[in-house]
């Protein structure tokens, strides 16, 4: 049952770490189709090209903090913590990206 679980975390762990660069092509991505919609058009700005907003996306995540990690519940399980993790990552970029489109259809 112990190895069970270690080999459940050891994949888990791994899975996440996989989710990381996806993740980060994703959240640059977006942040480059946002920044074309409403940034270019309003301020004259260059667009932006998705490696330069993969890394505006990097330094933003570092330097505003995304979770509250005291917040933590002890007796979440492994699965719970991979599904938030890939809900933050996946699903927060695409909630964005449908709430920009929206505006920019009134627009």
């Amino acid at each position: 049952m112990k190895g069970e679980k270690g080999a459940l975390a050891f994949f888990a762990i791994a899975f996440l770490v996989a989710m990381i660069i996806p993740s980060v092509m994703w959240s640059g991505y977006v942040l480059s189709i946002m920044w074309g919609w409403f940034i270019v058009p309003t301020f004259g700005l260059p667009s932006l090209q998705v490696g330069v907003a993969i890394d505006i996306s990097g330094i933003i995540s570092f330097i505003v903090p995304t979770s509250d990690y005291k917040k933590k519940e002890e007796d979440e399980g492994i699965g719970e913590i991979v599904l938030g993790g890939v809900i933050r990552a996946v699903g927060k970029p695409a909630i964005f990206l449908l709430f920009g489109w929206i505006v920019k259809s009134w627009m």
